[in-house]
């Protein structure tokens, strides 16, 4: 009877094993199915990985934001410093991913230096607060296409509060509203089977010019900036370095220092248009060099660079108001390997002490026009150097309507008009020797 009730119990355990097995095997198979005509691929992310997986030793990394992925081109570091570099780098990367990423990494490369971007978005506001939905949304690209390991499954966990661990896991559940749409799943198949997708390439034309995912995570386009229109991102009160923020900044000079590798704190130069519509960036970089001096490491902000060692600040070097083009990621590629590789500055002045510092030595200038929306107000604000003192005349032609004028030559650099359709904006700007300069931009609802 015993040895009956022994056999019995095994054949139970057999058969609930094989169930589980076979339960396994169904899910992995309905997840990859699912995942196949539901899941909407992030193609700079996909492209991305498959290339940082493909790369034989990495010894430089570049890690944060589209700052990076635009503006340093790994190519001509490779030719300068005859080493392999790879921007590992996506849209609005959070300190947090940039830590999870260099323990990646870490895991696949015998690295030597990190670069780490810290343009001010990700680690400001809603991005800089790690447990709000917004943030941990913007977190998924960093690890949906990374490979099953303990460093994946620790960066899901603590990237993601516990409402967002199965869409984290399984990402086709984001886009479950898709379930019973057949044409969404026929342009998804259909995706799926173009050459570009296959063979991990993405190319963009328009009349504005071209964009190619390149290997090394470089995005290259040749598109230059024409309409001198920019959207805020933050008010002013957010702009500040915040604690999740600075918590990971530190993990990853620590981590860094414990590994013995170089570390490099960098900030990409912004057009000036979009600089002026930050009144509080002083708040944000101080406390940066303040983490840096703590660590003894450099810290090079390139939005205060002086003219003289990088004349950046041209139209024809950006491709909108954030990010460089081709011709400008050349110019600052190269500076940045004679600065950190060549010494070739070394004991020169190329910074000025604060932001403030820079518009005070600028000349009188317009750089654009900067929109503000946040308030719950749509406004215009022009932006100058210097910030007070010059006298504009403001006229709008609308698409549909008569033109009309906003205001004579004035000192008032705030302004609202009708938002309704889309039209040109001309602002006159009389500067304090009596000269004018015109400019016109376009805007729309």
């Amino acid at each position: 009877m015993m040895l009956r009730n022994l056999f019995t119990s095994s054949s139970k355990v057999k058969r609930g094993i094989a169930f589980i097995l076979l339960l396994i095997v169904v899910l992995a198979l309905i997840n990859k199915l699912f995942m196949y005509n539901y899941y909407q691929d992030d193609q700079w992310s996909r492209i991305l990985w498959h290339n940082f997986y493909k790369s034989e030793n990495i010894d430089n990394l570049f890690l944060g934001s589209s700052h990076i992925y635009c503006d340093v081109n790994p190519n001509i570091m490779d030719e300068f410093t005859g080493e392999s570099n790879f921007n590992l780098s996506t849209p609005k990367q959070q300190i947090i991913s940039s830590y999870y990423l260099l323990r990646e990494a870490l895991k696949e490369n015998d690295l030597k230096r990190v670069f780490l971007e810290l343009y001010y978005v990700p680690s400001t506001g809603i991005l800089g607060n790690y447990s709000l939905d917004g943030s941990i949304k913007n977190m998924w690209r960093t690890t949906d296409y990374a490979k099953l390991s303990l460093n994946k499954i620790q960066a899901i966990w603590d990237e993601n509060g516990k409402e967002h661990l199965i869409d984290a896991v399984l990402p086709f559940i984001r886009y479950r509203r898709y379930l019973f749409d057949y044409s969404y799943m026929i342009s998804r198949h259909n995706e799926k089977k173009s050459n570009d997708f296959l063979t991990y390439n993405y190319k963009e034309d328009d009349e504005g010019g071209v964009v190619i995912f390149q290997d090394k995570g470089y995005y290259y386009t040749d598109r230059e900036i024409t309409n001198l229109v920019y959207g805020a991102e933050r008010r002013s009160d957010e702009i500040f370095l915040t604690e999740d923020a600075e918590e990971y900044l530190r993990k990853i000079v620590e981590l860094c220092q414990k590994e013995n590798l170089e570390i490099t704190l960098i900030v990409s130069p912004i057009y000036e248009l979009q600089m002026l519509s930050i009144d509080t960036y002083d708040n944000y970089r101080e406390k940066i060099v303040e983490i840096a001096n703590e660590y003894d490491i450099n810290f090079y902000d390139f939005n205060l660079i002086k003219e003289e060692y990088l004349p950046i600040e041209k139209t024809e070097f950006f491709r909108d108001a954030g990010h460089l083009n081709c011709k400008g990621v050349e110019m600052y590629t190269n500076f940045l390997c004679e600065l950190v590789y060549e010494g070739k500055y070394e004991g020169d002045d190329l910074f000025y002490s604060s932001y403030d510092e820079k518009v005070d030595n600028m000349p009188e200038q317009t750089w654009g026009i900067y929109t503000e929306s946040y308030t719950g107000v749509f406004r215009y604000h022009i932006a100058s150097t210097p910030r007070e003192g010059l006298q504009y005349r403001i006229v709008v032609t609308p698409d549909e309507g008569e033109q009309y004028m906003v205001q004579d030559f004035a000192e008032n650099d705030t302004f609202e008009i009708n938002q309704e359709g889309s039209g040109i904006i001309t602002v006159v700007t009389q500067f304090s020797d009596g000269s004018v300069s015109t400019m016109e931009v376009i805007y729309s609802p």
